[in-house]
């Protein structure tokens, strides 16, 4: 990755490590994120960073190639199948920039929730039933909290 052993890794020489690796990606702003000190330049520590978020966290937009930082969609039958995922970030997924057989997204948070096998949007009614008296003669009330 290092191509001049200067001990850091320029965005040109991650750009190259990028494509001879085989991951047609490569942004400055995610660059300049994993760059703390902003010398232009990522040091051990920073590269070590970048390893870890892609070995771990990788996650890319299927139509634009950005790298997925927060939320995002994926494709549950393609999730669910155990093969590759099809992901796609909010812009390429609300403006339709993609192409794909099957139809069937959900948000990485609600997808993760639904495989837990907590609906969404349903709260825990244990926790949300809160009980008040209207006046003395009243009947008790429940009432939701949300």
């Amino acid at each position: 990755m290092d191509t001049d052993d200067n001990g850091r890794v320029s965005f040109d020489e991650l750009v190259e490590y990028f494509k001879q690796c085989g991951y047609n990606w490569a942004d400055y702003n995610f660059f300049n994120s994993l760059d703390r000190n902003q010398d232009g330049e990522l040091d051990f520590w920073e590269v070590l960073t970048l390893y870890y978020i892609i070995k771990t966290r990788g996650v890319w937009c299927q139509s634009c190639g950005l790298c997925q930082m927060g939320l995002y969609f994926t494709c549950v039958a393609c999730f669910d199948s155990a093969s590759n995922t099809y992901d796609l970030c909010t812009d390429c997924y609300s403006e339709r920039r993609y192409r794909h057989h099957h139809i069937s997204f959900l948000d990485n948070y609600v997808l993760l929730r639904s495989k837990r096998g907590l609906p969404p949007g349903q709260p825990n009614l244990n926790q949300a039933l809160v009980q008040h008296n209207i006046a003395p003669s009243a009947p008790l009330v429940s009432f939701y909290v949300f």
